[in-house]
């Protein structure tokens, strides 16, 4: 929630990622959205924590890790989530419109392609709901 906020002081959406090494009992990475700062469009806080990670333990794949984000991922940030092979995917509240991790899944899942991680959501819905609709009043 921390980096979430930070993101919506900076002016960016608020979503945040963690990625966490079980094994180390050890966070690798983490990052907020940068989009609009950065004038980035990969500026997304899964991208960035992936990128993070990647550099730090040197390997682009994380099948032994678990991230941690804020809302559903999107369609483009699900594609990395799954190429990066993550072992487990935690987030905060589903997004039914934009998420493809579980909502609109059919755009992205292919069996022969995709090793599906399992996946938990519905934490600290409501705090950040909360923060997430007050972002989007403020710019309405």
């Amino acid at each position: 929630m921390k980096l979430a906020k930070k993101a919506y002081d900076e002016n960016e959406i608020p979503i945040s990622a963690i990625i966490f090494c079980p094994k180390k009992n050890k966070i690798i990475s983490k990052a907020h959205n940068t989009c609009k700062s950065k004038s980035d469009p990969l500026g997304h806080a899964e991208i960035i924590a992936i990128r993070k990670a990647s550099k730090k333990v040197k390997n682009y794949r994380f099948d032994d890790m678990y991230l941690f984000t804020t809302l559903e991922p999107c369609l483009m940030c699900t594609a990395i989530i799954l190429n990066a092979k993550f072992k487990r995917v935690y987030f905060f509240i589903e997004d039914k419109k934009n998420g493809a991790l579980v909502n609109n899944q059919k755009l992205i899942y292919d069996k022969k392609i995709f090793t599906k991680p399992k996946i938990y959501y519905g934490f600290k819905e409501t705090e950040y709901s909360k923060l997430l609709k007050k972002f989007f009043l403020n710019k309405r």
